[in-house]
């Protein structure tokens, strides 16, 4: 009986330790991440125990898992509200401790602009730290389109969707003292807040361009079709990559569910490309919308934005129109009605 008292005493300050060796290192860590980001501008942001980060995770989520992270469901402040928590995957991931950082700072830089997911707080007592977002009652744009049972996914929803994701990137490229650079845009990475607007999430690859350059080079990270094709080639990432991106997103708003699971749906962006563009909206469109925007008569909006995306996709980067350029024109469809 002394002996599992006396074990569970030791166990308890090996813990401790391990959490209070974490906090330091991953503390001094994020400080550094924000000097380099910011410039020394003090972050606003909320620290949760280990403890706590438990107490408050209730279930895994039913979101499609992702490689580099798991997502729990939980509540705070007793059980009134809901979160979000990301807890990231080994330690020998690819994206590590610094990609982990990297999105807690710009997602607090972030959490002002409504196109981005709030972020609560973080734990850093864990060896990676966790993040804790707030929770977005309608879920991921990626279980929207691949699963089938969630009902209708209106042409009006899937033009505000992109819209919304234009200025958040715009925002991310044009809001701080330098340039953000997502990179690795992907439907997972965007998510429906209760009243349907569009909640951008999942910064930990992204990256700054340095003061007085137009690019920078970093490994290659992330899935191969929907990335621009210099990246791919040699790391260079500029903010024309994000608009590759972009415009990937967008053809997936258009073609769907029902086709995005079929034949194409790793690489969208060449397989549109490899027919003419005058022939592509009709055989690519969603099923799903034909009918709605025929009888809704916004086939010119169907058609503008094909061609906003086929334009974002330009295997030149300097043939690909600004994130800011991009924005304004989505917006201006989203108004024609």
């Amino acid at each position: 009986m002394f002996d599992m008292i006396a074990f569970k005493c030791c166990w308890t300050k090996q813990k401790l330790k391990e959490c209070e060796n974490n906090f330091i290192r991953n503390g001094s860590l994020l400080q550094e991440e924000i000097i380099a980001v910011c410039k020394g501008k003090n972050l606003p942001i909320h620290v949760f125990s280990a403890n706590e980060v438990t107490k408050m995770s209730t279930f895994t989520s039913d979101y499609i898992p992702d490689a580099h992270y798991r997502i729990f469901c939980g509540t705070i402040d007793e059980g009134n509200r809901r979160v979000f928590i990301k807890k990231f995957h080994s330690v020998n991931s690819f994206v590590g401790v610094e990609g982990i950082l990297r999105e807690i700072v710009t997602a607090t830089q972030m959490c002002m602009h409504q196109n981005s997911l709030k972020l609560i707080g973080c734990c850093l007592e864990t060896e990676l730290p966790v993040i804790v977002y707030e929770f977005p009652d309608q879920g991921c744009l990626q279980d929207i389109i691949s699963n089938t049972n969630t009902g209708f996914f209106p042409w009006k929803l899937r033009l505000k969707i992109g819209s919304e994701i234009s200025y958040a990137l715009a925002y991310l490229q044009n809001g701080f003292c330098r340039p953000v650079i997502f990179r690795n845009l992907s439907i997972k990475d965007v998510y429906l807040d209760k009243d349907y607007v569009t909640k951008l999430t999942g910064y930990y690859f992204s990256v700054l361009i340095p003061e007085g350059e137009v690019h920078v080079n970093d490994a290659v990270v992330g899935t191969t079709g929907s990335n621009a094709p210099e990246y791919i080639m040699s790391g260079r990432l500029t903010e024309k990559t994000d608009v590759y991106c972009l415009g990937v997103l967008l053809f997936e708003l258009l073609v769907g569910r029902n086709r995005l699971t079929y034949w194409y749906q790793f690489d969208i962006s060449r397989r549109i490309r490899e027919h003419d563009q005058n022939l592509k909206i009709s055989m690519f469109v969603d099923p799903e919308i034909s009918c709605e925007i025929e009888d809704s008569g916004k086939q010119q909006q169907l058609q503008e934005v094909f061609e906003l995306a086929w334009r974002c996709t330009h295997r030149n980067e300097d043939d690909r129109p600004s994130m800011i350029e991009v924005a304004s024109e989505l917006k201006k469809i989203a108004d024609s009605n």
